[in-house]
Parts: structure tokens; sequence; C-alpha cells
């Protein structure tokens, strides 16, 4: 092969890994706004840290919902203007619920961790709203203020 084609090959592989880190990170990190969902009230549930910084919204902490064995839990946060925007998460292991409300290992997976990069100084109002749907559709909500 000669040159020309290895530094052709190397710029577009070079274009396409920008491109990935681009999309992948606006997957993650999205920008729009989100309908919270309404519902009963989460009456079992703690968040163990919350920081809402000009650069970045880390939350973590548990919900359950006595009698469910699986959550969907989706994690919100307020922005200034009182829109609502979602915050990814990833499940964390939560043994410590599972001995404090359940038997087995009925709650491991109560736990969860959302991040938010926040782009542009976007101000938030430090309120955060926990949606968390069962298995059978039902919808339950909680409020949360960081502080």
């Amino acid at each position: 092969m000669n040159t020309k084609v290895l530094n052709v090959f190397f710029f577009a592989a070079s274009l396409m890994a920008l491109a990935l880190t681009y999309v992948f990170f606006n997957a993650w990190n999205p920008s729009s706004f989100a309908e919270v969902k309404t519902g009963k009230a989460i009456t079992s549930m703690h968040i163990d840290a919350c920081y809402i910084e000009k650069d970045r919204i880390y939350i973590q902490g548990w919900a359950i919902i006595p009698g469910a064995k699986r959550l969907l839990t989706s994690v919100y946060a307020e922005k200034n203007n009182g829109a609502f925007v979602k915050v990814e998460k990833s499940t964390q292991i939560r043994k410590d619920v599972t001995q404090a409300y359940g038997f087995g290992t009925e709650y491991d997976m109560s736990g969860f961790l959302a991040t938010k990069r926040v782009i542009g100084g976007d101000g938030y109002s430090g309120e955060i709203v926990l949606n968390a749907e069962d298995e059978k559709g039902g919808i339950y909500v909680a409020d949360y203020k960081c502080k």
C-alpha cells in the first residue's frame, strides 16, 4: 500500500472517531426537554448524593416500591425555566436496601447513579424528580431538592 492510501485511510478513520464521539456524547447528555409522568408517591427512597454544579449533575440513590420486584427508574432535573431534562442513569447494586426491606435478592437492583455533563452553563434549580414504573405499568413519583 502506498503512503497516499494510508494517509487517506488514517484521515477518514480520524473523522469517523470524532463523529462517533460526538454522537455518543449527545446520546448520553441530551439537552432536549422531557415530560415528567405523574403517579402515586414513592414512599421508600433515599438520595445518597446530589450535586448540581455549573458543569455537571450527579445524583445517586435508591428507590423501591414494596411488592414490586423490578422498577424502571428515570431521573429528571429541573432547569431554571421550569422545564425538565432527563439525566441518564445506570442501575447500581444495593444489597443494603434488600437487607433492610426485603428477602433474598429482591431489591438488590434498586440503586441508581444519574450523571449529566452540563454544556454552556445551563442553569438548574436543584429540583429533581424520580419516576419509577413497576412491572405492571404503575407509575410512581418522588420529588427531591438537591442541597
